[in-house]
């Protein structure tokens, strides 16, 4: 009976913050991004990058299947990650009751749930919730498969999630580890099966609808095969922020990866008692002796985060999410098992019961700033528009906004000094305004700027959601001064 009070009040809880996370999706597309998502609800076009390379099919196809009901794109998105994010709530317990008491695993899933930077991603337009909550799904199905040695279903279904998950999020493709773990295991039990070879094909045949319905939106397989070469060359050797395109060491990559982006980001949630608390849990299991965790979950976490260091963007936090929960199972897994003692169980309840109070009130304030303060790309758009006399304002990413929102303003996105030079000399009745995105690449050309531009205006919002342009300076370019010397074109 105890344990049929416990889940009505988990599933009570889990509703309630689904409710929560609802009511705040977010409307906004701030970002590159999500413009991108967002635009492919209305025409799916990866030449229009509607939305980008690889194409994220299954996450643009969940947001048309909604947006009908909220006529709203961006905010259509965040209610699919808002639902998927909620219902990873399910697998998270179902991995978490094997290992250790009802209760123990009730509340591992709230604290796993009231991840503060989980509360943040899973109310906006962006991919990484949705995927992180398919990823904890694949994450069951590895687990309820490695005890269901001589059958076909249950490995079937960890084909069919890792498919999904790769139509939602192709850089989750390390987890992918798992499946070759599955098989490994599985070809030891059952060595002269056909079984093993009928789940890798069918593995590869839920991969190909994804990957065929892209091709054939691209026109045929040429097109695509130079979509995804232009992407990736692109991604790995111009802007994708890897270890190739980055000026930072391979040392100074590790250590905003682990402590700013893994630890005080995506664990702490920039929370210092959350921090006490978290390294408090890591005390007891210390003290009272840990349980073993699962080996494939470790292996899982050491191959994203490699990957994440080498060939991710490590300026963007978003990148370690799925470390997140996965840390949260492990500590969890370390701590539980079913002849828990006293002592263990109250330093426990000491711990996690604070944690997910904590987590869910920053994660709720977190969501509520975001909500009543627009994205700084918003803001600036507004000012502008509100400016009298003809003007132009050249951007770096903020141009993608501009265009979604249909700005009225003359616009463009500039890189080249030289080229910004030829621009202003045909507009001179306009009033020239540059953002500081722009200047910092003019003095990465060797331009000295500063004596040419004043400050107009400073646009901010919350920089969980967009670490890289949630502050944007607005600059006037002087008028009677239009050619500083210097620099290189």
């Amino acid at each position: 009976m105890k344990r049929i009070y416990s889940v009505t009040a988990f599933i009570l809880i889990m509703i309630f913050f689904l409710g929560i996370r609802i009511y705040y999706a977010s409307p906004y597309a701030s970002t590159w991004d999500m413009v991108d998502f967002s635009l492919a609800l209305g025409r799916f076009d990866l030449f229009m990058m509607q939305p980008h390379f690889p194409g994220y099919p299954y996450f643009i196809f969940m947001g048309m299947m909604v947006e009908p009901f909220v006529q709203e794109p961006a905010k259509s998105l965040s209610i699919v990650s808002a639902v998927l994010w909620t219902s990873a709530a399910i697998p998270t317990y179902m991995i978490l009751k094997k290992r250790m008491d009802n209760w123990l695993a009730l509340l591992g899933t709230m604290v796993v749930q009231s991840s503060t930077y989980l509360w943040v991603m899973s109310t906006q337009p962006m991919s990484e919730a949705s995927a992180v909550a398919v990823l904890l799904w694949f994450f069951w199905a590895l687990d309820y498969s490695s005890e269901k040695k001589g059958r076909l279903g249950p490995a079937v279904l960890a084909s069919f999630l890792f498919s999904i998950l790769m139509g939602i999020r192709l850089s989750y493709f390390p987890f992918g580890i798992g499946m070759l773990l599955l098989w490994w295991r599985r070809w030891r039990g059952v060595q002269r099966s056909a079984i093993p070879l009928v789940e890798i094909i069918l593995f590869i045949f839920f991969q190909f609808i994804w990957i065929g319905g892209l091709i054939t939106s691209a026109g045929g397989i040429g097109s695509f095969l130079e979509l995804s070469v232009s992407f990736t060359s692109g991604h790995f050797q111009e802007w994708g922020g890897s270890v190739v395109t980055s000026d930072r060491s391979l040392v100074d990559r590790l250590f905003q990866l682990i402590f700013i982006n893994y630890i005080w980001t995506g664990l702490l949630g920039e929370s210092i008692i959350s921090g006490i608390l978290l390294f408090g849990i890591v005390g007891i299991l210390i003290y009272f002796g840990p349980e073993k965790a699962d080996r494939w979950m470790l292996i899982l976490f050491i191959a994203y985060l490699a990957w994440a260091w080498i060939g991710q963007n490590i300026e963007k936090p978003r990148h370690i999410l799925p470390l997140v929960p996965l840390t949260i199972l492990l500590l969890m897994q370390s701590a539980g098992s079913l002849n828990i003692g006293k002592g263990k169980r109250g330093a426990l309840i000491l711990t996690l019961v604070p944690l997910l109070m904590l987590q869910s009130v920053k994660g709720v304030f977190q969501i509520e700033e975001i909500r009543a303060e627009k994205p700084a790309s918003y803001q600036l758009m507004e000012y502008v528009s509100e400016l009298e006399g003809q003007l132009a304002v050249f951007t770096w990413e903020e141009e993608r906004v501009f265009d979604y929102l249909n700005a009225s303003f003359y616009y463009k996105k500039t890189y080249r000094y030289h080229l910004f030079q030829e621009e202003i000399n045909q507009l001179k009745n306009h009033r020239i305004l540059i953002t500081d995105r722009v200047l910092n690449g003019f003095a990465y050309q060797g331009i000295d700027y500063t004596p040419y531009v004043k400050k107009v205006k400073v646009f901010r919002s919350n920089h969980l959601v967009d670490p890289i342009y949630n502050e944007i300076e607005l600059y006037e370019w002087d008028p009677t001064i239009r050619t500083p010397k210097g620099g290189t074109s």
